[in-house]
């Protein structure tokens, strides 16, 4: 059996955009970007009852699965209210005679992913035709049997979702904490004391960058010694181990003056712009990259705590004031003269300190909460893999 067998495929349109009576009306007009999530319940734009018959669409009853054939191929959503939908998605309307659930076929076209975008052509925006997407093939079964495991894994994927969230949630603890202890740390509001990092390598911070181009090439990479530490190892207040590169010990030596250490604040200049960590414990000597990575060393006074100024640093506003300093055209970047002319704040260490308790009790709820995500994802999937692969049912 395949999706063509049960449903029909229902197409939409868009009003023309120089007609403001076709928008803002009260019928919900659904488009790619409104699909992030299993239900519906509103969307960005609304248009009129003029607007739908301009746009030769309908409008789709609530209950019905709406996917996209275009640019997201595969994203689909259950419609919480009846809504009229673009020419980029289509509705899945169950022929007459024909008994199909909702969340049976939203988890089977979420399964089919692959299968669908393996078929998907286009230059530059990817799409798919409504016959790849009819031939679709649909394990059979009927509609009892559709609802249970459509129940089975509705739980599975609501498990696997507020796990999900209970991860944001501990990232969102973290940065509102930031900001009642201390405050935007760009506007400074509450008035703290503030340092250039230039003034902070004056009383013995240090800030290099990675090795001078030549010294340091991938035909010096081996596959075992001391870790080079590049920009795809850094992002916002986390570092990933998941791979490294590796020079010898004597390379090393050459180009001692890029090491990274322990408790340094990593900084990526090139690529993904001005993410920063703290640098962790790599179990051994390790340098920066060549390219794309800055490293700086707080002062050895302690007035600042390195966990203090990442967490600053990542705040939404201080991003974009760090985004300021960027030079290039083509292609961003940072140099070390524009990362000396940032300004941070400096609150009492005995401030900094309690946060970086917080932050360390934090970080351990939030470990747990990744691996409780992860396993509650693999069973999701192993579920989703035995009802629509052909194996045994749920």
């Amino acid at each position: 059996m395949v999706l063509g067998d049960l449903v029909t495929l229902q197409g939409g349109g868009t009003p023309p955009r120089d007609e403001s009576r076709y928008w803002n009306g009260t019928i919900p007009w659904a488009s790619v970007k409104d699909l992030g999530a299993s239900r519906l319940g509103s969307t960005v734009e609304c248009i009129s009852p003029a607007g739908v018959e301009a746009s030769a669409t309908r409008v789709i009853k609530a209950g019905h699965v709406v996917v996209a054939t275009r640019m997201a191929v595969g994203r689909a959503s259950i419609l919480e209210v009846d809504a009229a939908i673009n020419q980029d998605l289509k509705a899945l309307v169950p022929r007459p005679g024909r008994q199909v659930h909702p969340s049976y076929l939203l988890h089977l076209l979420g399964a089919s992913t692959a299968f669908l975008e393996r078929r998907a052509t286009g230059a530059t925006v990817k799409g798919i035709r409504s016959e790849v997407l009819e031939s679709l093939p649909v394990p059979h079964a009927n509609y009892d049997e559709q609802r249970r495991i459509a129940d089975i894994l509705d739980k599975a994927d609501a498990i696997r979702c507020k796990r999900k969230q209970a991860i944001a949630l501990t990232e969102e603890l973290l940065r509102s904490t930031f900001l009642e202890m201390f405050g935007d740390p760009v506007t400074n509001s509450k008035e703290w004391p503030t340092e250039t990092i230039d003034a902070l390598c004056v009383r013995g911070a240090g800030l290099v960058d990675g090795p001078f181009g030549s010294s340091l090439k991938p035909e010096h990479y081996v596959d075992a010694g001391v870790k080079v530490v590049r920009n795809w190892n850094i992002y916002d207040d986390h570092f990933d181990f998941s791979e490294f590169k590796y020079v010898t010990p004597s390379k090393f030596e050459e180009v001692r003056r890029s090491e990274v250490l322990p408790g340094d604040v990593l900084i990526t200049t090139k690529g993904t712009v001005g993410d920063v960590c703290v640098a962790p414990d790599l179990g051994g000597p390790a340098v920066l990259s060549a390219s794309g990575t800055v490293r700086l060393r707080v002062p050895p006074d302690a007035s600042f705590l390195p966990e203090f100024v990442v967490a600053q640093m990542t705040t939404p506003t201080y991003k974009r004031y760090l985004h300021t300093f960027e030079a290039g055209s083509a292609q961003q970047y940072l140099n070390l003269s524009a990362i000396r002319k940032m300004r941070l704040i400096r609150p009492p260490v005995e401030a900094q300190g309690a946060f970086r308790t917080l932050r360390l009790r934090v970080r351990h709820v939030h470990a747990d909460a990744v691996v409780a995500h992860t396993e509650s994802a693999l069973l999701f999937s192993a579920l989703v893999e035995r009802a629509f692969s052909g194996g045994s049912s749920c």
